[in-house]
Order: C-alpha cells, then structure tokens, then sequence
C-alpha cells in the first residue's frame, strides 16, 4: 500500500511522506527540550569525538577499557536527547535500538 503524502504548505513544493511529516511536527513539539540548559549538542559531540582520540592513543589496556566505558555512556546521552527531542514512543525507541545494535 502506498504511503500517503503530507499536504504541502509551500506553492511548488512536493510534500513529505506522512511518517517523515509526523517526524518532523514532533520534533517542533519538543523544540523545549532542544532549548533547554542540559542540551548542548555542540559540547557533547566534542567529548565524544575527543574521547575517540583518546581511544586511538596508544594506553594501556584498562585505560582504553575506561575510555571505551566514557564513549559508552556519552553515546546512550546522546540517544537519550535524540528521544526527547523527537519525543519517541517506547515502542519507537525499541525499534531504533534493535535496528541500530
């Protein structure tokens, strides 16, 4: 069956799929959490990506296994933002996490 199309609110412009439609009106829902203080995407991808480096240095075993343990966690906040931002369902977020492993 194929998937209906968002009304376009643009003269000249294809309108979106309706799941990328919904996506996108759920994502301005929540545009609060994207303000909020605890968000800032800029600094949690410069510790993550720091964290990589760190993790491509030569260090001993149990050093990579902390760093390694770092990038882990700073991974699951960064989903964890992703969910709120979009506002996710559980369901929907079981998905993505089965798709993604």
């Amino acid at each position: 069956m194929p998937r209906k199309k968002a009304a376009s609110k643009e003269p000249g412009t294809t309108p979106a799929p309706t799941p990328v439609a919904d996506r996108v009106a759920r994502f301005h829902e929540h545009q609060d959490a994207y303000h909020a203080g605890r968000y800032n995407e800029t600094q949690i991808r410069r510790e993550f990506i720091e964290l990589h480096e760190q993790l491509a240095s030569p260090r001993m075993a149990h050093a990579k296994t902390a760093i390694q343990r770092q990038i882990d966690a700073t991974y699951r906040q960064i989903g964890q933002l992703v969910h709120e931002l979009y506002g996710l369902t559980d369901d929907e977020i079981r998905i993505v996490e089965e798709a993604t492993q």
